[in-house]
């Protein structure tokens, strides 16, 4: 039986997050201060080091270059989990990731998959839980993206697709819950 190429599409809205460990004092400098002044500075940081270092902020973490880059706990790029899922079978001979793969974006057939599991990173600020734990410093950077984030393609041996056996999983964070993986027939695509 000749192979079957379906593509499944997301939702337009998705983002980027990052969490990373920054020094202890960079974080109490910014603590209380407006979420527009720590925004401000890490651009600072990253586009003109000599004025962010004269501004006297003290330093977001060793080597800092960017904050994609503070990523040492978690770095996710996709879709939000609430998005609306389809799919849509692809010409006879189409290869996966070419330009004549992408045609009819978005015009599949709408579907609900299964929610697999949900694996948290949720972050706190909590002065009980300092005295008691080990507290380690961070930075929780999120930009909230619009347009294409991503797409799964799916082959088959000749069976048509089957929605029930597409899956995925997100990650869950205090500013975003993003999907993380995908799966089709207990395999990871």
């Amino acid at each position: 039986m000749a192979k079957r190429l379906f593509r499944v599409d997301t939702g337009i809205n998705g983002g980027e997050l990052v969490v990373g460990t920054v020094n202890e004092e960079f974080v109490k400098h910014f603590i209380d201060k407006d979420e527009g002044d720590l925004i401000d500075a890490i651009a600072n940081a990253e586009h003109d080091p000599d004025e962010f270092e004269a501004s006297g902020i003290p330093e977001i973490c060793e080597d800092f270059y960017s904050w994609s880059e503070v990523d040492d706990i978690e770095h996710l790029y996709g879709v939000y989990a609430d998005t609306e899922w389809s799919w849509i079978e692809l010409p006879a001979g189409t290869k996966e990731g070419t330009q004549d793969s992408f045609e009819d974006e978005y015009e599949g057939e709408v579907f609900e998959p299964l929610h697999l599991h949900d694996r948290e990173a949720y972050h706190e600020d909590n002065d009980e839980r300092k005295e008691k734990y080990e507290i380690v410093p961070c930075l929780v950077y999120h930009t909230g993206e619009k347009g294409g984030m991503g797409c799964w393609f799916v082959e088959t041996d000749g069976e048509d697709f089957d929605p029930n056996k597409f899956c995925y999983s997100t990650v869950a964070t205090n500013v975003a819950e993003i999907v993380d993986q995908a799966w089709y027939d207990k395999e990871e695509i």
